[in-house]
């Protein structure tokens, strides 16, 4: 039993099940458990694809039921490769060195052989940071071009009140730089004459997370999840994806949400830090727990509509 891992014994015998020889498979427990976790969370996708008929599935505003198991599928693959490899101490790195290098430059194969080598027992750490991180900004991205689907009839509608409330702001604040009240009316009337050309010259940017809030305050009546802390949440996410494309930077405020028992922070100018990088897991079931729940919230609003 080595640190952080566990030695299996296995007994390989001929073709005709007579004679074996005894080898050991050495594997680790930080891979067990990340297989562990995608296993548990793919099945829990294809429950909730199972509700839902091929033909519905079919539409944009599903497809996170179909991306969500294959960005976790293409995580659970390179995990598998590399553990399938480190359990026999990559006893083929030898002969696939030699496969792909040059027979006749001896150097050549050494070169290739060291490269390899320094990528089995040096980087690895390194690329499996980076696959935990692409594998989640991949589910992030998935996740919001579902939710921009089942968005999309409502982006004229949303539009209007962003500008409008942005076209009020603007007035209030030019009313204000007059004090008499003429001086005001003068101002107002003027500005309104020119709304259109002010909304087209300066039209308001929809975030994302105003597409969130406009669905729960709006449109999803039927959504039984805690909306306030949900909206957290995925605030939290977006941000979080953020931070991984700022070198882990996070550059907006203050950010601390509770999932569970477990308490994600992060902080202005700094890097998020992980307990563990499986508690990336943790935000990934929430994130896909509310799409199920918007999802279903949805449907039953429009049947009332």
């Amino acid at each position: 039993m080595l640190d952080g891992k566990d030695i299996i014994p296995v007994k390989l015998y001929d073709d005709r099940k007579e004679n074996y020889i005894e080898i050991n498979y050495t594997f680790d427990k930080v891979y067990r458990s990340w297989l562990k976790k995608l296993l548990d969370f793919v099945k829990k996708v294809a429950e909730e694809r199972d509700k839902y008929s091929e033909e519905v599935l079919k539409s944009a505003e599903y497809s996170f039921l179909g991306t969500a198991e294959s960005v976790a599928d293409q995580f659970f693959y390179f995990l598998m490769k590399d553990e399938m490899s480190e359990a026999t101490g990559n006893s083929p790195l030898d002969m696939l060195c030699k496969y792909i290098s040059d027979e006749s430059t001896p150097i050549g194969f050494l070169e290739n052989r060291n490269y390899m080598i320094n990528l089995c027992t040096k980087e690895f750490n390194a690329f499996l940071q980076g696959q935990i991180f692409d594998f989640y900004i991949s589910m992030w991205s998935c996740f919001e071009t579902a939710i921009n689907a089942i968005f999309s009839p409502y982006s004229a509608q949303l539009e209007d009140k962003l500008n409008n409330s942005h076209f009020k702001k603007n007035l209030n604040f030019l009313k204000q730089c007059f004090q008499g009240k003429e001086e005001k009316e003068w101002v107002s009337n003027i500005f309104t004459e020119h709304k259109s050309e002010f909304i087209k010259k300066f039209p308001k940017y929809v975030s994302f997370s105003d597409e969130i809030n406009f669905l729960f305050g709006e449109i999803l009546k039927n959504y039984t999840r805690d909306k306030k802390k949900d909206k957290e949440i995925l605030l939290y996410c977006g941000r979080l994806r953020n931070t991984l494309h700022n070198n882990g930077l996070n550059k907006g405020d203050d950010k601390e949400i509770m999932i569970g028992n477990h308490v994600f922070k992060m902080k202005h100018s700094e890097k998020v830090y992980y307990e563990s990088y499986q508690d990336i897991m943790l935000l990934v079931n929430e994130i896909f727990d509310i799409y199920a729940e918007i999802l279903k919230a949805w449907n039953i609003d429009k049947e009332d509509r």
